[in-house]
């Protein structure tokens, strides 16, 4: 319990840092950073894992959000919640900041690519298995995708996660985003 507190605190810590960065851009009249919804599937890419629990399970998470993507790196951050459930119970939730880049800004589609590493809190419990482990590892991403019209965007991205429970639950997903709320300053 006291590591899931450490955690919060740092999601805490990680969201206020993204939203100081953001609010220091200077093209912006108006001081602001914004945050969106993501959801999505992962696929593991390990056969053991997918065997074992599964082939996808749900991915929910809070990312900061510029609807204009920079032609420079800036600063990204996001918090996420990895479930699944079939033999066991995992849960995974990464708080992770990275840069992300767009290119090709028109007024109805622009893409991106992101890259992100950061810090994990796991559970992980198999009756089955007799396994039952709480760990703070490493995750690591990499994504491309497209924002739709500043609100709405789609993902692909490959996670890389420490094993925990002596199993690796790296994979792809696939997602949709929704531009939530801003912040002004």
């Amino acid at each position: 319990m006291k590591n899931l507190r450490w955690f919060v605190l740092g999601i805490i810590v990680l969201f206020s840092l993204g939203s100081a960065v953001f609010a220091q851009d200077d093209q912006q009249p108006e001081r602001k950073a914004s945050f969106a919804l993501t959801v999505g599937k992962i696929y593991p890419t390990n056969s053991r894992t997918s065997d074992d629990f599964g082939g996808s399970w749900t991915r929910i998470g809070l990312t900061s959000f510029d609807p204009v993507k920079p032609d420079d790196w800036k600063l990204t951050v996001e918090g996420s919640a990895y479930r699944l459930n079939g033999e066991g119970r995992v849960r995974i939730y990464p708080i992770t900041a990275g840069v992300i880049r767009g290119w090709n800004l028109n007024e109805k589609t622009q893409t991106y690519v992101a890259l992100r590493t950061g810090p994990y809190w796991g559970s992980f419990d198999n009756d089955t298995l007799s396994i039952s482990e709480d760990k703070i590892g490493l995750n690591a991403n990499a994504a491309v995708g497209v924002v739709f019209k500043k609100k709405i965007y789609t993902e692909l991205r490959y996670d890389f996660f420490s094993k925990i429970g002596g199993y690796k639950f790296d994979g792809v997903s696939v997602s949709i985003g929704l531009h939530l709320f801003d912040v002004k300053f």
